[in-house]
């Protein structure tokens, strides 16, 4: 219970034993708030669902020496995401076959999954959750007649003001020696 409601019970259980009616103890007075900002009970703010714009750009470059040299593919998504509200899923890819045990064929997924959520921390910055899961094929056919697959994944929480881009991560794959770098934009959406 808020001090708000504790004081608001205090008043009411005690005005009969004052001489006063509950009608007669005196309202509470709110606080002005920010337009990001709901109340719930005085002096208590709660932050109000917000639209944003979050463009995930996942890029891939060659490396010579440990340095990115030439861009091999620059992949946008973009996801509508409400601050301080459920997160944002996006599923996108392929099954590839998969020669089986028994000579029959089995699917593996391929592809991108990008989960987002995002909240509101003051009236210019929010904290925005991402979780990168992407997975491809890069040989075929690998060793026993499989597909090999190139795995990558990042887990990473960063805090952005509308139209702020920032770099979110730059990882080299040991197996490729490609640089993987993923930039994060973040817009409000006008209502």
């Amino acid at each position: 219970m808020t001090k708000a409601l504790q004081k608001l019970a205090l008043a009411v259980v005690l005005a009969p034993a004052l001489g006063a009616s509950p009608s007669q103890v005196p309202p509470q007075t709110q606080a002005p708030t920010s337009p990001r900002f709901a109340q719930a009970d005085p002096g208590e703010k709660r932050p109000v669902p917000t639209p944003l714009k979050i463009l995930v750009v996942i890029s891939r470059y060659e490396s010579v020496g440990g340095a990115a040299t030439k861009k091999i593919s620059s992949l946008p998504y973009e996801l509508a995401v409400t601050a301080n509200a459920e997160r944002t899923s996006l599923r996108m890819g392929s099954q590839v076959p998969v020669p089986g045990k028994d000579g029959g064929v089995s699917y593996m997924s391929v592809g991108t999954d990008i989960d987002c959520r995002a909240a509101i921390i003051d009236d210019s910055r929010f904290r925005v959750e991402v979780t990168i899961s992407e997975s491809s094929v890069i040989q075929k056919p690998g060793p026993f007649g499989a597909p090999t697959l190139q795995n990558f994944r990042i887990d990473n929480t960063v805090v952005l003001r509308d139209g702020q881009s920032t770099q979110f991560t730059s990882a080299t794959d040991r197996t490729s020696g490609e640089i993987v770098k993923v930039d994060v934009t973040l817009n409000v959406e006008k209502q």
